[in-house]
């Protein structure tokens, strides 16, 4: 009986990895098409006006396409990889910006190993972006920080925007997505906060348990 009990719940825990694993893939495939869309617009729009940035336009979302269409389908990723990733991104929207949007990235070196869910910076820009930076006439400026706090790795984006209003910054399909992923994939130690920063704009900030690629081989093996 004790058996039995025992394989019933092996037996549902897998389960519930397999359906966690199924909606996380699902996220992901509702993100991918969001953020396309809006890049492809971007496009349209520059068409006539900057040919020459059009054409870098297309070269960056071809490189974005290329990784994820190509890529291992990893929920997670270092912070190092995402970055370049999120640079693609931003390439895009500068060149979209015509100059008025600056982005600049804080980041460790010592942290770049660390382990982050794939595409989770993106959506946390776009959204700077839309509801912070987008309404600024000129001078647009978008920081990318991350530290790690204890045992806790801390992503902030940073805008120079109006800041939220009535839960704007919330509504976009990006932040509800990463929201779900991240309590996918970290349960309850995690946390999303989007809020007004004291001196002016925005600014979106995940807190997710610190870990490496070495960690969880070190993990794996003591559970073995």
């Amino acid at each position: 009986r004790h058996e039995e009990a025992v394989r019933l719940g092996a037996e549902a825990a897998r389960l519930s990895m397999q359906l966690a694993e199924a909606r996380m893939a699902a996220l992901r495939t509702q993100l991918n098409p969001h953020f396309l869309f809006n890049t492809l617009h971007a496009i349209a729009s520059l068409v006539e006006r900057d040919p020459k940035g059009v054409r870098r336009m297309i070269a960056r979302l071809s490189e974005l396409l290329r990784h994820t269409l190509e890529g291992e389908d990893a929920q997670e990723t270092t912070l190092e990889r995402e970055l370049e990733l999120t640079q693609r991104y931003v390439d895009i929207m500068v060149v979209r910006f015509q100059g008025t949007l600056a982005v600049s990235t804080h980041v460790p070196p010592v942290l770049h190993d660390a382990l982050v869910p794939t595409f989770v910076l993106q959506p946390l820009v776009e959204n700077a972006i839309k509801h912070g930076v987008g309404e600024v006439v000129a001078d647009g400026r978008i920081v990318i920080e991350a530290e790690r706090a204890g045992e806790e790795l801390v992503l902030r984006v940073l805008d120079n925007g109006p800041g939220p209003v009535n839960g704007a910054s919330e509504s976009g399909v990006g932040l509800r997505n990463t929201r779900e992923r991240l309590r996918g994939l970290y349960g309850d130690a995690q946390r999303l906060e989007v809020g007004t920063r004291p001196e002016g704009g925005a600014y979106a900030e995940v807190r997710l348990p610190y870990h490496t690629a070495a960690d969880l081989r070190v993990a794996g093996y003591r559970e073995e």
